[in-house]
């Protein structure tokens, strides 16, 4: 990426996510559902009644407010604050169906680096693949810390360093920052997969891939940097990784051979070798 200044770099992240909101299919239903049927399906042990019963809730990052629709079912207020305008958007449209059976909301334009709001005013703050797409992360996690009251919890999501989807994704994004055809193939390469979102009805890839090649800021983590990042603000309850790839890799085989994939033998893998090999990282932690 161009060496840019940090309100340069916000600027094309926000122009990012408003051109490609985050998990966009051909509807916000359909969204959904592949979030929590074929990408995420994780993210359902984070979005239980227990964790959000009764508390005031912050999402930082809440895109298209499709994790609000659960933590709605629950909390007793929420708010939702995202860098981008089109998210906010769709996310309004949605939620407000809502409302009439559920908590009041507030969604809010805002940067995770400079939040709006009093010091100790939520129980929970929940970031699922956000903040590795900051600049200053240490300053985002500080404004989640101050706004959380005392033994307040903080569900965060990560991407994790050292595993196999990080080197395949240093690898192409280097391959597209090389001179002369390297941009040129990026775009072409984006182009192809804006246009299958929005062709294919399964849309199950969502905008993981147009993510990982396209937003202009991607940081990982390891366990030991969350050790120093975390070490004077918060305990550390819980870590879980997720998500190694092999059981996503029947969505890029032809439609004819994907009934002929072994889904039940990757999945396995997957579950016994995510500890180790998952790209996605979950902290569960409380503030000091």
């Amino acid at each position: 990426m161009r060496n840019l200044a940090p309100e340069g770099q916000k600027q094309l992240t926000r122009d990012f996510w408003d051109s490609n909101p985050c998990g966009l299919s051909a509807t916000w239903e359909q969204s959904r559902y592949v979030r929590y049927h074929y990408t995420d399906t994780y993210l359902l042990e984070y979005l239980a009644e227990d964790i959000f019963s009764g508390k005031q809730v912050l999402e930082v990052g809440c895109g298209q407010g499709i994790d609000a629709s659960e933590i709605l079912k629950y909390c007793a207020s929420y708010v939702g604050v995202d860098l981008s305008g089109r998210s906010l958007e769709i996310a309004w449209s949605e939620l407000r169906k809502l409302e009439p059976a559920g908590p009041p909301s507030l969604l809010s334009g805002q940067d995770a680096e400079r939040l709006a709001f009093k010091d100790n005013a939520f129980d929970v703050v929940f970031s699922i693949g956000v903040l590795h797409h900051t600049a200053n992360f240490e300053d985002a996690l500080g404004q989640i810390h101050r706004v959380l009251r005392k033994e307040g919890i903080l569900i965060l999501m990560l991407y994790r360093s050292y595993t196999p989807l990080w080197l395949a994704i240093r690898l192409v994004r280097g391959i597209f920052r090389l001179p002369l055809l390297g941009p040129k193939v990026r775009e072409m390469f984006l182009d192809s997969l804006r246009g299958n979102i929005t062709a294919e009805t399964s849309a199950l890839s969502g905008t993981a891939l147009l993510e990982l090649i396209g937003c202009p800021i991607i940081n990982t983590y390891s366990v030991r940097d969350l050790g120093r990042y975390f070490s004077d603000r918060f305990f550390i309850l819980d870590t879980q990784s997720f998500r190694t790839g092999f059981d996503q890799l029947v969505r890029f085989l032809p439609e004819k051979l994907r009934k002929h994939w072994p889904q039940r033998i990757i999945g396995e893998v997957e579950e016994k070798t995510r500890g180790w090999l998952g790209f996605y990282l979950v902290v569960v932690a409380e503030k000091q």
